[in-house]
């Protein structure tokens, strides 16, 4: 049986430090702000891991569901209020139990690693793309990251299941507002996302229409 999940991630705009980032680097300001992205929206075929949130999400996945990725509530439009972005709506197409079948499946294929799989030689995204330091007075930016990263290696071992998803509908660049009211009409509330909740068909329906009108 297909299910449906709503996750938010931080993207790179949401800080000063990444959104230097993006001027400088030329980065898109809607992916995922951390050394390891969570999903790299980037990639042709982006993968879910369990870096960022452990058990609570990647081992729940199977192919066939669907995973619409929302922004955490910010100021991303100059003189606008406080909102949500949908950045991605994606369909996972494979499971794999270990990073290294994933990366086996990703080189086979002939395509890069995607940033959050944790195997030799796959090196984390420098500090100075990301969203940046946070309560780390006085360190460098590889001690920074080396330990940002150790995190997700430890993570990686503990819950090593990985899927990799094909993109149904991903923007980087200007993705669609998601208001209270959005939230209110569609399902009564604001939903909690940290742990991401599953969601119904009515709901996807209408996050995927609102992304429609935006674009057309």
């Amino acid at each position: 049986m297909v299910s449906n999940y709503l996750a938010s991630f931080r993207p790179l705009r949401a800080t000063a430090h990444g959104r230097q980032a993006v001027q400088d680097h030329g980065l898109p300001p809607f992916i995922d702000g951390s050394c390891r992205r969570e999903p790299d929206l980037e990639h042709d075929w982006p993968s879910i891991s369990g870096l960022c949130r452990g058990g609570n999400f990647a081992p729940r996945l199977q192919v066939g569901d669907h995973v619409a990725f929302v922004t955490i509530k910010g100021r991303y439009d100059r003189g606008a209020p406080p909102c949500w972005k949908l950045v991605a709506v994606l369909r996972v197409a494979q499971r794999f139990v270990t990073h290294k079948e994933a990366a086996a499946w990703y080189s086979d294929k002939g395509l890069r690693l995607p940033s959050n799989c944790m195997v030799p030689g796959n090196d984390p995204v420098p500090l100075e793309r990301t969203l940046g330091p946070s309560g780390h007075q006085g360190c460098s930016g590889p001690e920074i990251i080396k330990e940002w990263d150790g995190i997700y290696q430890q993570r990686a071992k503990e819950w090593p299941v990985m899927l990799a998803c094909e993109k149904l509908m991903v923007e980087l660049y200007d993705p669609v507002r998601i208001e209270e009211a959005d939230w209110m009409r569609w399902i009564g509330k604001v939903p909690g996302t940290q742990n991401p909740p599953m969601i119904d068909n009515g709901l996807l329906d209408h996050l995927q229409a609102k992304a429609c009108r935006k674009a057309a």
